[in-house]
């Protein structure tokens, strides 16, 4: 993330690297499926950033 110079990752799947590595990671609750399963975003970002996420997080939200 920092070559790539992003503030966070988003991703429809979960990964599980973000939680294992103590990163922050989030999930936005989206519209459901057309088979109305429930779906999510999911957002990393990098250690110490937790502040930075939720920010891009609410900005998404307002939407």
């Amino acid at each position: 993330m920092k070559e790539g110079q992003v503030d966070a990752m988003c991703t429809l799947t979960f990964v599980d690297w973000w939680a294992i590595s103590g990163a922050p990671s989030l999930a936005i609750p989206m519209v459901p499926d057309a088979d109305g399963r429930p779906m999510s975003v999911m957002l990393g970002g990098t250690l110490g950033a937790d502040g930075r996420l939720v920010g891009i997080a609410q900005a998404m939200m307002r939407d």
